[in-house]
């Protein structure tokens, strides 16, 4: 079995060790997309459905929640190498994300859209900014 390297033994950055839970990262990426999936889902019955305005509200719904699931996260765990460590949770939620988002959005409910789904700047702007908010998080335990 082929696993990254990230499980199997500690990355040296800077001459630190880096430990990363990926179990603890799957979990707290399906509370991110189950928190952010309910908030969207309940502003979907707002007046802003549509505009901009609510484009600019979904990826702020992203980034905070991103921020405190990376927080909760890095609860009692001071990380050694913030950047790495968060980046790596970023990733995790990003990569959960389009996962949950192929058969959801691209063959389900934005079906007429199809892989342009993924082209929108917006997502991709969250995706960056989520990942930004989960360094964040970590740089902030420390």
């Amino acid at each position: 079995m082929i696993v990254p390297y990230f499980i199997n033994s500690a990355p040296k950055i800077h001459g630190m060790a880096t430990k990363f839970d990926l179990k603890k990262a799957v979990i707290a990426g399906v509370i991110f997309y189950a928190v952010v999936f309910l908030l969207i889902s309940a502003m979907m019955f707002t007046p802003l459905w549509g505009t901009t305005v609510q484009t600019y509200l979904n990826m702020l719904v992203g980034i905070v929640v991103a921020y405190l699931v990376a927080s909760m996260y890095f609860f009692k765990k001071k990380p050694k190498e913030p950047l790495v460590e968060g980046l790596y949770l970023g990733l995790v939620f990003a990569v959960l994300s389009i996962l949950i988002e192929i058969p959801v959005m691209v063959y389900g409910f934005a079906s007429h859209m199809g892989w342009a789904w993924f082209a929108q700047w917006n997502l991709w702007a969250g995706y960056v900014l989520g990942i930004l908010a989960c360094i964040l998080a970590a740089k902030m335990k420390k």
